[in-house]
């Protein structure tokens, strides 16, 4: 199954329903119907550009939903899409061509394709081509670049089955209040990993994305009109948030709940959220080469320093020795992970795959320990955290 299809189902049967909202915006509000038409005009854009399916294309376009319209036009033709923020790629990564809005930093590109918003206005009627073909599950669609703490970004290729699968999670792995979403703000750059995650898991389940865009009045509007019900953004971010509600009494946070991914949330910085934001903060640890790994209401893992959540069904983690030996529980030691939906190793570096990935086990190169009832508690970070 390509991913797209389920976003176009979404797009004919809940036409009118509002899809994307990018406050402040070269277009502010995209309908479902609307982002059939600019996917359409889109998909005939990227046609012509010569693309053949499993091609690798960048895109450094800062326009949200030409961005998005780029990446899931790139998926249902089967070519290869990578958000690149304003980082340059790895070298092992071989571009056929970048499509960028901007100057651009030095890159191993094929070719350069300048955006034109003028692609937004093509023809936007349905199209039928041979060449939008029945994608494989197993085929690639979308490379995600780590956070890498220190050195270059590592490279993770993620195909259509393990990208349904690890949406599918999101279900269960946020806690109960998360499957009701149906109104999500994804305060994150389209460059993080994570965020065409939530970005095609509302649009595949026809609700309604807020993304990062214009001034805190702006967004502030938009969460009211559109009662924006939930939020998922990074530890750093929140607390840009919880000092935005601290400090302007006049904005009221209404959401139902907020979703912290990445590094553990510290006991402090989850009980100013609770009293600014929400009483309902869920944090989230996991990388971009498994998935999410353990998660828990802030509420139950604040006597814990340290303390990331529990252990999510369907993932293993060890606490091993510089031997690989188990340690019983309590003990410190390397975390290694397994999940259903970890990648093989990194794209076109097999040397550092050697070194992170052994025996089915993924190694982060953190430090911590697990407690009886399943509570991973980290004690050192190697890298930075991102559950993509």
């Amino acid at each position: 199954m390509n991913i797209v299809d389920a976003i176009l189902l979404q797009c004919r049967i809940n036409p009118a329903s509002t899809a994307i909202i990018v406050p402040g915006g070269r277009i502010h509000i995209v309908t479902y119907s609307g982002l059939e038409q600019v996917l359409n005009s889109l998909t005939r854009v990227v046609l012509t550009l010569g693309f053949a399916p499993g091609d690798v294309v960048g895109i450094r376009v800062d326009d949200k939903v030409f961005h998005i319209g780029l990446m899931l036009a790139l998926m249902r033709l089967g070519v290869i899409g990578t958000s690149c923020g304003n980082r340059p790629l790895p070298q092992e990564v071989s571009t056929k061509a970048i499509i960028a809005d901007r100057a651009l930093p030095s890159d191993n590109a094929g070719r350069t394709i300048r955006a034109d918003p003028r692609w937004l206005s093509g023809d936007r009627r349905s199209l039928t081509d041979p060449r939008l073909k029945q994608t494989d599950d197993d085929d690639d669609c979308q490379l995600l670049l780590t956070r890498a703490s220190s050195g270059p970004a590592r490279v993770v290729a993620l195909n259509h089955r393990m990208t349904i699968e690890r949406n599918a999670d999101l279900d269960f792995s946020h806690g109960a209040r998360f499957p009701r979403c149906a109104r999500l703000h994804c305060d994150m750059d389209l460059s993080a990993a994570a965020a065409f995650r939530y970005v095609t898991y509302v649009l595949m389940r026809g609700g309604t994305i807020l993304l990062r865009g214009g001034s805190a009045a702006e967004i502030e509007t938009s969460k009211t009109v559109y009662r924006i019900e939930h939020m998922v953004t990074s530890q750093q971010d929140f607390q840009q948030h919880v000092n935005f509600y601290k400090s302007e009494r006049r904005y009221r946070c209404e959401l139902d709940h907020v979703v912290v991914l990445g590094d553990p949330l510290s006991r402090e910085l989850a009980a100013l959220g609770r009293e600014h934001m929400t009483r309902n903060v869920i944090s989230c640890y996991g990388f971009v080469e498994t998935g999410p790994v353990a998660a828990a209401d802030s509420r139950e893992i604040a006597g814990v320093s340290g303390a990331t959540g529990y252990v999510l069904p369907g993932v293993a983690v060890e606490i091993v020795d510089l031997s690989d030996a188990r340690l019983p529980l309590g003990a410190e030691g390397l975390m290694r992970v397994r999940s259903g939906t970890m990648v093989g190793g990194y794209f076109g570096n097999p040397e550092q795959t050697r070194r992170s990935f052994r025996d089915g086990f993924f190694y982060p190169g953190d430090r911590g320990y697990l407690t009886q009832k399943g509570l991973l508690v980290v004690s050192r970070r190697a890298q930075v955290a991102d559950c993509g």
